[in-house]
């Protein structure tokens, strides 16, 4: 009966022993896994940062050809508060409008999306 007791302690020891590991192994994998999504976050910018540079590239595009908001809106068929929001981050634009800017603005597509 004091061997059962005995072997019966033993076995929840090891028990408890795997179950410490198994916790521990969890906190790592955790740590593992927020380390992973930092490293993407440095590697992919925000939406919100593309939506500012973008708009910032517009704006400095237009200011170079020495268009107004309006003046660039009409070229492409949309408002002139739809190029200040495309300017200010707010709004992102169709593929189909990214080509009538880049053709209003004179330059290729590829200029519009420029590292900014």
């Amino acid at each position: 009966m004091a061997a059962k007791k005995t072997r019966v302690r033993e076995l929840q020891q090891r028990m408890q022993t795997k179950r410490t590991r198994v916790r521990d192994l969890e906190k790592k994998i955790l740590s593992l896994q927020t380390k992973l999504e930092q490293v993407r976050e440095l590697k992919r910018p925000s939406r919100d940062k593309l939506l500012a540079g973008f708009g910032r590239r517009i704006m400095i595009l237009r200011q170079a050809a020495e268009m107004t908001q309006e003046e660039l809106g009409d070229r492409c068929g949309i408002t002139r508060a739809s190029i200040s929001n495309i300017e200010a981050g707010r709004s992102w634009v169709a593929i189909e409008t990214l080509e009538l800017l880049a053709l209003a603005l004179g330059v290729h597509r590829s200029e519009l999306m420029q590292r900014w």
